[in-house]
């Protein structure tokens, strides 16, 4: 029988009264701990740590915020201030296969300080009977860097810091132990770790296919038909001690309408003794992959890896830029973008519109070059992938071609002549293939769809912005033919949409959202941003006034008026009650990009930096309320705006940031 030591919270009114407890011991405390005062560096900002001081923040404090570090492959741990895991994609080590589809080995490491006549818990779970164990009250500190989270806790003389750190590239972390014992007595420190074997999406329940071979004595390697763990300590002894650690609850989950409780397998544990005034350091290596020969390489990779620990960058735009690099990951031999952690994959629009502002605004050209390359490659009867699932592109979208000619054309503005006109000759005759494939939906000067947009869940047809992103990649095909050596002739088409556009789209006030669809929504600040439109001053004047008072807010715009009948104030509920919400009012932080750029366009200046004052909020104190240094993928659109959907979103982070570099302060670029 496992010497697992399960004491629990009897139910959530005593952790609550706990909670209380350990308030009235000392004041709240949240603090970022920041660096002495010296230049700002325009990219790369002032160097800090973000630093909870625990038990006198209070704890759902603690649970609301929530760490990320990433792989650079797709792979990603992630889990709460806490070390609660409130979500089923809180994961130590969750990996991506070769087709980018991610998979959760490890889901955390539960600790236990035992002393000779008690144990203490320095973990926390929460269970479907409502139970929950203490560890928290334990915990004294929480600290994040960009390469590593930290967690001190405090005990009768005796001082755990548990390091988490992110191994680049490997598939694999290192979680270290600073263990002090300046107390009377000996204690053993006992490691469980909880593992798993299923998708990111999937919940586990209990199985008999999970095999559990000893590893030199200090180890074990945890294997299914689907995965293959290898747990190893230099400095922790392993003992095989396997049992499965039932009906763990994410409460996140369950306010999602999702399934919510699973079970997960303790292989064993790792077991350690601190002598009376002793301090050691013992490290605990995780390595995942397909297979065992797999594995076997990445871990002698990993045993010759150095350690990184880097502060992160102190205040708003900074941090955005120093952790816009978590979205670009090597895949097919080329580089994507991950659309959103925890659960989006590669999107194909998404890494289009995130291109300029995670990679060209700080000089990443190699990278945006590989990240085009790798969508080009993949264009099919001219249009673009919506998306990669199990390695396999797929086709449905209306716009993700016509966003890849835009970005082509931007990126052709940032490098070198003669690094144009090498690519162009490259690919020009596939950006023609979509022309011509998108011109045989055009009729009478308008580009026929009936969805496809990025308003997925909304079936809109002839969309605003895809008739603004037709013309404006007629426009840039136009102009990269001189470049290309082509004479190939636009103006056809051009002349068309010119001719149509305002007479089918113009209301008088604002632009319609679909044919015969006047509701006000922010597709309109698509159409205004792009580099070609015919909409002049006084058309943009009122739609940018229109769309200050309706739909802007300090976290993004809204998708929908609150006029509207349909808005929806609030994204929560089942998945139908958020489907419903995802694109009728819920605000969405990348539309702030198009917006800033549509007020510099038409030389709104004064609005710009107007404007930037007022989402300061966003990037403040949100950058530390949730995601811990990331944006959002979405907000409420009532006041005050809660945080919803992805804890850390692409197009959110590189929006802004290009929004910055471009629109709001171009000087910094240099």
């Amino acid at each position: 029988m496992s010497s697992y030591c399960k004491k629990r919270v009897p139910n959530i009114i005593e952790w609550r009264k706990m909670q209380a407890e350990a308030k009235a011991r000392s004041t709240p405390v949240l603090s970022h701990k920041r660096a002495a005062k010296t230049d700002i560096h325009p990219i790369r900002g002032r160097k800090t740590s973000f630093i909870l001081n625990a038990s006198s923040e209070s704890t759902e404090s603690f649970i609301q915020r929530e760490w990320l570090l990433t792989d650079g492959l797709g792979g990603y741990s992630s889990s709460t201030a806490l070390g609660l895991n409130t979500r089923k994609y809180h994961a130590l080590l969750a990996y991506a296969d070769e087709n980018l589809e991610r998979r959760i080995v490890l889901s955390k490491l539960d600790e236990e300080v035992v002393l000779t006549e008690s144990c203490e818990i320095l973990s926390i779970n929460e269970y479907a009977d409502g139970t929950i164990t203490d560890g928290f009250k334990h915990l004294k500190e929480f600290n994040c860097t960009a390469d590593d989270v930290q967690y001190k806790y405090v005990l009768d003389g005796i001082e755990v810091v548990k390091t988490i750190c992110r191994i680049p590239r490997l598939n694999a972390l290192w979680c270290c132990y600073t263990l002090s014992n300046d107390g009377d007595s000996d204690f053993d420190f006992k490691v469980r770790p909880l593992t798993n074997s299923r998708n990111i999406h999937g919940l586990s329940k209990k199985r008999e296919n999970f095999t559990v071979k000893d590893y030199l004595g200090h180890g074990a390697s945890v294997s299914t038909s689907d995965d293959y763990l290898l747990l190893y300590s230099k400095e922790f002894s392993f003992i095989n001690d396997a049992f499965w650690h039932g009906d763990v609850f994410y409460r996140i989950e369950r306010e999602r309408g999702e399934n919510a409780v699973e079970d997960l397998f303790n292989p064993g544990v790792f077991s350690i003794k601190v002598n009376s005034g002793e301090k050691i350091e013992a490290t605990i290596l995780a390595v995942a992959g397909a297979g065992e020969d797999f594995v076997g390489e990445k871990f002698r990779q990993v045993l010759n890896h150095k350690r990184m620990h880097t502060p992160l960058n102190d205040g708003g735009i900074y941090t955005l830029v120093q952790n816009n690099h978590s979205f670009i990951i090597d895949a097919f031999g080329k580089k994507t973008v991950i659309a959103g952690y925890p659960w989006f994959g590669d999107w194909g629009r998404d890494a289009l519109i995130s291109l300029p502002g995670l990679t060209l605004v700080s000089k990443k050209f190699s990278d945006a070059e590989l990240i085009l390359e790798h969508f080009l490659n993949h264009v099919e009867r001219g249009r673009t992938p919506t998306r990669f699932a199990g390695g396999k592109p797929q086709y449905y979208d209306a716009d993700g071609s016509l966003w890849l000619i835009d970005r082509v054309h931007k990126y052709l503005s940032y490098v070198q002549p003669s690094k144009a006109k090498q690519f162009l000759h490259t690919y020009w005759w596939t950006l023609k293939e979509i022309v011509e494939n998108h011109a045989g939906m055009v009729r009478d000067g308008v580009l026929v769809h009936d969805c496809g947009t990025w308003m997925d869940s909304l079936r809109r047809e002839s969309g605003v912005e895809i008739q603004a992103l037709w013309y404006n990649a007629l426009n840039c095909m136009q102009d990269m033919a001189e470049t290309a050596g082509d004479s190939v002739d636009y103006s056809g088409y051009i002349e068309d949409h010119r001719r149509v556009f305002l007479e089918k789209y113009w209301n008088g006030e604002y632009l319609r959202d679909c044919l015969g669809d006047d509701s006000m929504r922010p597709n309109q600040v698509i159409a205004l941003s792009l580099n070609y439109t015919v909409l002049g001053f006084d058309e943009a004047k009122k739609i940018l006034d229109a769309v200050e008072k309706q739909l802007l807010t300090p976290y993004g715009l809204r998708t929908l008026s609150p006029k509207n009948p349909l808005y929806c104030g609030v994204y929560t509920g089942g998945v139908v009650e958020r489907e419903k919400a995802y694109h009728n009012g819920t605000v969405w932080p990348w539309l702030l990009g198009p917006y800033f750029k549509a007020l510099r366009k038409y030389g709104l200046e004064r609005d710009v930096k107007r404007k930037w004052e007022f989402i300061q909020p966003l990037l403040t104190s949100h950058l530390w309320d949730a995601g811990i240094g990331y944006l959002s993928e979405i907000f409420d659109g009532d006041p005050p705006h809660k945080p919803r959907g992805c804890i850390a979103q692409a197009w959110s982070m590189a929006e802004i940031s290009r929004a910055y570099f471009e629109d709001v302060n171009p000087a910094s670029r240099d």
